[in-house]
């Protein structure tokens, strides 16, 4: 199971929860709550993934919701080495670095989200200025748009998670950097990058 030592388990069975649905998934994962100073913010986080029943479905889904975060959650080593899944991180990033990691998982299409069993994590970690946190974000970013260019998925269905990742990304790039003037500029600079990248 990937969790974090601080992570509190609001769930009794979360493990048998995780574990009633593990066996044909690489990933099982719990519905979250968010806390920040020992006090919770914001109930079910994941519940956008409750309406998920397709692969496809999971991976817009994860496409449009959050930014490369862990997953926490039960994951299965025997599926992931069917699936040809590694526990291989982007070393070279302060942050974001299990990001490409998850976009792999997701593309094979063997997850499953448990609504029903949830834990708790804090938003309070330790993070990088603003200017490395952009930095590596632009890595993780340029080397997100690679994975679905060079995957196997059709064309109508890479077109979609370019849309998703694009704008999801862009606007979160542009937090970073605190200038909402450079999102247009940031966004036609990505574009560029992809499609020099898929030729």
């Amino acid at each position: 199971i990937w969790a974090a030592d601080d992570d509190k388990w609001e769930s009794t069975n979360l493990l048998e929860g995780l574990s009633r649905h593990a066996q044909n998934h690489a990933l099982t994962f719990p519905n979250c709550n968010l806390s920040s100073h020992n006090r919770v913010f914001e109930r079910s986080h994941l519940d956008v993934y409750k309406d998920c029943v397709t692969p496809m479905e999971y991976l817009l889904r994860w496409c449009s919701h959050g930014t490369g975060y862990p997953f926490y959650g039960l994951y299965n080593r025997k599926v992931m080495k069917e699936e040809n899944i590694s526990f291989v991180f982007d070393r070279d990033l302060n942050y974001y670095n299990e990001g490409t990691f998850l976009h792999r998982l997701f593309l094979k299409g063997k997850v499953k989200f448990v609504p029903d069993v949830y834990i708790t994590f804090s938003t309070d970690s330790n993070k990088p200025d603003n200017e490395k946190l952009a930095d590596d974000f632009k890595k993780y970013f340029v080397r997100t748009l690679l994975i679905y260019g060079q995957s196997e998925l059709d064309e109508a269905a890479k077109e979609k998670i370019y849309s998703t990742v694009i704008d999801n990304y862009t606007r979160h790039l542009v937090s970073l950097q605190s200038e909402a003037s450079l999102q247009r500029k940031m966004y036609q600079k990505m574009r560029a990058l992809l499609f020099r990248a898929i030729r």
